[in-house]
């Protein structure tokens, strides 16, 4: 295996401030490691709220934690994917957004590794931190030990495949929060990006209706493309709103309720 000496990233030094790219070494992957080359990373929303300086971020800082890429190296003991599906180079891969120290009584007592002590996240950490490429804003990312990965179907694109390990992740986690099952009515504050995979999963498990709520046309036209069956203006007169809700949810109105809008 033949590596660069250097792989390029964008990282900014404060909050507001310019990209630059820069150059961090290369080297082959340490026992547990994944080197994978970056194929696509989204600007989530949460980059764009580090980037401002309205959630915490080291500098100089390196976004981007939903990324999907091609493995270049696997590490000594890396052989497979959290599903068992034998791993190699050139295999197109995403995985988990953060990773965890090791075992732990959060991880494996009460299964919230996410919740783990020393817990961090790809794209939220600073450039300077080796290895340096941790994060989706490059051309290439250490997969670090204790993450999960997971190898991607041809049948999803690489735009289709990049939010899987934040976006649908969260919204999986919280339709199952929410239980919903066959039959039920749920209602949707905000139809942005996890508004939307929220009405399709929620369809997925059998809802038999979905309402949307959001101030945007656009996204209410939109919205009805991805199982939303009523979407409304937030905005209209309240008994109007009300009783369109209610006309869908009979009798007493939605069994569950999703907020992903996010403005008070």
């Amino acid at each position: 295996m033949t590596l660069p000496a250097n792989g390029r990233m964008a990282v900014y030094d404060q909050p507001n401030g310019p990209f630059r790219l820069v150059g961090y070494p290369l080297r082959p992957p340490a026992a547990g490691e994944v080197l994978v080359r970056n194929r696509m990373a989204t600007i989530c929303r949460s980059d764009i709220h580090t980037w401002q300086g309205h959630r915490p971020g080291p500098c100089p800082g390196l976004l981007g934690h939903e990324i999907i890429g091609d493995i270049v190296a696997l590490g000594e003991g890396v052989t497979e994917d959290m599903r068992g599906d034998s791993l190699g180079p050139g295999d197109r891969i995403t995985w988990s957004e953060y990773f965890i120290p090791g075992s732990n009584y959060f991880s494996d007592v009460l299964d919230l590794p996410q919740k783990s002590r020393g817990v961090d996240k790809y794209g939220h950490m600073a450039a300077t931190t080796a290895p340096h490429h941790h994060g989706g804003f490059g051309e290439y990312c250490y997969i670090v030990p204790r993450s999960w990965i997971l190898r991607l179907p041809d049948v999803l694109t690489d735009a289709e495949a990049t939010p899987l390990n934040c976006g649908v992740a969260t919204m999986i986690a919280v339709t199952e929060a929410a239980r919903i099952r066959i039959g039920q009515t749920v209602l949707i504050q905000g139809l942005g990006l996890l508004g939307l995979y929220g009405a399709s999963i929620a369809k997925a498990r059998g809802a038999r209706a979905v309402i949307g709520l959001d101030s945007n046309a656009e996204r209410r036209a939109r919205a009805c493309r991805f199982g939303v069956d009523l979407a409304l203006d937030p905005d209209m007169e309240k008994n109007a709103l009300l009783h369109q809700v209610h006309g869908l949810c009979r009798p007493e109105g939605p069994d569950g309720a999703i907020e992903v809008c996010g403005a008070t």
